[in-house]
């Protein structure tokens, strides 16, 4: 089950990018609680559709590239629309930014370090709106703003999105990836368990 599991989450992230990455590492994050407000915020956005016969929004899988900084506070308390876009600006709305493929979300994740990191995680997607730098609220009847090809998605409600799993790999240097993978005995995907909310 869980080698399963790892083999989905990795195809994904290689599938999704042209570049040469080796992945070092998969963790799933565990936190009941935001896993519980995503839930909440699912069915509460499912039965809205409905009864405004609007598109039902689904779950998809989407990247989203970090600072090692700010990973432990999104696997804790989620990610926060007032941090968003701090280092890199925004292009396509003033909330979190989520990318369709890997490869988009790691022009965002810390130059420096040599093993990087990136999160998969679940948004809802319903009705999408062209965003643009200044948007703080997408269009009437839209709840993600998104540039013109959808591979940007832009989510601006809290518990429209949940942090599934983090991703360390490295970069395209062949040096480096034969450094850590002499190091690593074997990749697994383990549970990150988070049972202290503060």
């Amino acid at each position: 089950m869980k080698n399963k599991e790892y083999q989905e989450i990795a195809k994904l992230f290689k599938d999704k990018n042209k570049k040469l990455f080796q992945i070092h590492k998969i963790e799933k994050i565990h936190n009941p609680y935001l896993l519980g407000q995503y839930a909440i915020k699912k069915k509460h956005l499912e039965k809205l559709s409905k009864k405004n016969k609007r598109k039902i929004p689904k779950d998809i899988r989407l990247f989203h590239g970090t600072g090692k900084d700010e990973m432990e506070s999104i696997c804790k308390t989620n990610f926060d629309w007032r941090r968003a876009g701090i280092n890199s600006g925004h292009k396509f709305g003033q909330g979190v930014s989520f990318s369709a493929t890997a490869n988009y979300a790691t022009n965002y994740t810390d130059d420096k370090d040599e093993l990087k990191v990136i999160i998969v995680a679940k948004a809802l997607i319903g009705n999408t709106c062209i965003g643009y730098d200044k948007m703080i609220i997408p269009e009437e009847n839209c709840d993600t703003s998104s540039d013109k090809n959808e591979n940007v998605f832009v989510k601006y409600d809290d518990g429209t999105f949940y942090p599934e799993y983090r991703i360390y790999y490295m970069g395209n240097n062949p040096d480096k990836l034969n450094y850590y993978q002499q190091r690593k005995k074997s990749i697994t995907l383990r549970d990150f368990i988070l049972d202290k909310f503060e």
